[in-house]
């Protein structure tokens, strides 16, 4: 490192071309530019929060990756608008996890909501692209939910649950079209469910109560 600062020069305009002047032809030849060049582009950025102790620096990196990413989709022609979605989704996820002013406790709203907003948008893209089978968004909305409970994160658990129950129901609904006899033993299935929740609920009300309160106390301290 060249001591600008004791020659009289200052710093800070020749860091900012050394930040700029890797993005320029990436712009100009985005699409066509080797893989290798935007990995290369993308370490470098790395590299400059490591060594800048600047975190914000990788989103840049993480904005290569998805071009890339993107670029690979495309090229192997991968219709599905999921594959697109995901490596946009992870990135607002990331941001959400490392961005310092994201970890300050009065941004806990903002942080929920940012999660929410990349989660939400994987499983949306999810259920609308995967209707009919419901397999994909099913098992994305497992893997959702587990996250959620393992890490103790409430956007997780609500977006995973929420896409699980809505998936659910609309294979319950195709199931029924497709099958109309099926439709009175779901009846006769979801009629007994309920009235073993009614009658569990109405014996064991005081319980119930208590482990309502209990979790809704608990859920308030997750991320």
């Amino acid at each position: 490192i060249l001591p600008w600062q004791r020659w009289g020069w200052s710093k800070r305009p020749w860091f900012l071309v050394a930040i700029i002047l890797p993005l320029i032809p990436i712009w100009e030849n985005g699409m066509v530019l080797h893989p290798i060049s935007l990995l290369t582009a993308a370490s470098f950025y790395v590299l400059l929060a490591i060594v800048n102790r600047q975190i914000r620096f990788t989103y840049i990196s993480a904005a290569l990756i998805n071009w890339l990413l993107w670029r690979w989709f495309w090229e192997l022609q991968l219709s599905n608008y999921l594959w697109y979605v995901i490596p946009l989704g992870l990135s607002l996820l990331y941001i959400a996890q490392v961005d310092p002013q994201m970890k300050q406790p009065q941004q806990k709203q903002a942080r929920h909501n940012l999660r929410l907003l990349g989660s939400g948008l994987i499983c949306v893209v999810a259920l609308l692209s995967n209707q009919w089978t419901g397999i994909v968004s099913g098992v994305i909305s497992i893997l959702i939910i587990f996250a959620g409970l393992s890490l103790r994160v409430r956007a997780f658990l609500f977006v995973g649950t929420a896409t699980f129950i809505i998936n659910a129901g609309y294979q319950l609904v195709i199931l029924m079209f497709d099958y109309p006899i099926s439709k009175w033993i779901v009846g006769l299935i979801v009629g007994i469910a309920f009235i073993w929740i009614a009658a569990t609920f109405e014996t064991r009300r005081e319980q119930m109560n208590t482990l309502f309160s209990n979790w809704m106390s608990e859920l308030k301290t997750w991320e």
